[in-house]
Formats: C-alpha cells, structure tokens, sequence
C-alpha cells in the first residue's frame, strides 16, 4: 500500500506508514467499482423489502411445522418464545440433517429439540454485505430479521438477495454474461 504522504511502499493492510507514520487505516477501505456493489456495500436489508416472517412457538411439534412450511412454501421457519422473541430457526436442511431417520415421531417430537437455537440474526439497518458475508460464512440460506427486543420482524433467503440484484441490476448483470458476436 503506497502512503499517500511520502509515496512509500508498506506492506499491505498495514495500519500506518513504516516511514512518516501517517495513519493509513482509511486507504485500505475497499470502495465499489460499479452501481451493484455500491448497492451491496451501502443498501439496507430494508432494501430487500423481506417477506413478513411466519412464526411458530417452540412448543409446537415438528408436523406442525413441516405443515405449515409445506403449506406455505417456505424453506425455514422462525421459532419463538411464549413472548414473541426468536430463539430458533428450523429449515430444510434441519429437516434432513437432524430428523429424517432420528425422530420416532414428528407429532410429538417439539421443534425445539431439533431446530438451529439462536441463529445469527441482522437488523434491517445492516447493510446487504453484512448479510451475505454472515450467509457465506455460516454456510445458511435464510437469515432472521429482528428488532431490538430480539423479535421476528423479516426473513432473508439467499434467493432474495439475488433477486433484488437481478432485477434492480439487470442491464449490468447481463451485460457482464454477453459473448462478444462474431464477424
């Protein structure tokens, strides 16, 4: 990283200049190169206008809630206490990772015992970054969003995240993926 005070070569990500001492903490911010990822570094979750969250009490069994993710094409469902506030999530991949070929029986087996206790949760003032970044690196497709007093108030899948870029970003995105045509 070249020090913008004396020209000096440091080594990368280093906090200041080895050789006039000038902080050099804001020179390694990275900034977008296109409208797309402005968007992902500065947006809000807000802007993915997440889907109202559909909920079920802890104490609620497992048949239940497969119904009702069934019924209502959801690929995970928030988990609640008796007052509202998340204390679980259970998704597909709990269905297929903790109760297919475990569970004696789903209608009385409550979801609490199988479901992911206190997933990771964003706010909707997080930035769309913010979200991917703790996607990836959790290796999860949906990510809760909740409010100061740890309450449901939206859910985001990975597909709605790549549906705001298609559809907000489509002449870029696809500009990006055009062959060159030939003579």
């Amino acid at each position: 990283m070249i020090c913008p005070v004396c020209e000096h070569d440091n080594l990368p990500g280093s906090d200041q200049c080895e050789e006039c001492l000038v902080d050099l903490r804001q020179e390694d911010i990275p900034q977008p190169g296109n409208e797309v990822q402005r968007s992902i570094m500065e947006d809000p979750i807000a802007a993915l206008s997440p889907r109202v969250p559909i909920s079920m009490l802890q104490t609620s069994s497992l048949g239940e809630v497969v119904g009702v993710m069934k019924e209502e094409n959801i690929g995970a469902m928030l988990v609640v206490d008796e007052k509202g506030a998340l204390r679980g999530i259970f998704s597909e991949r709990d269905l297929i990772g903790r109760v297919l070929g475990k569970v004696e029986s789903v209608e009385s087996t409550p979801v609490s015992e199988v479901m992911t206790p206190m997933p990771e949760c964003r706010k909707l003032t997080d930035t769309l970054a913010y979200a991917i970044h703790s996607m990836y690196v959790g290796n999860y497709r949906h990510i809760p969003i909740v409010d100061k007093a740890h309450k449901p108030v939206g859910i985001v899948a990975l597909s709605d995240i790549i549906n705001f870029i298609e559809s907000n970003f489509r002449d870029i995105v696809t500009r990006r993926f055009e062959r060159p045509r030939g003579n």
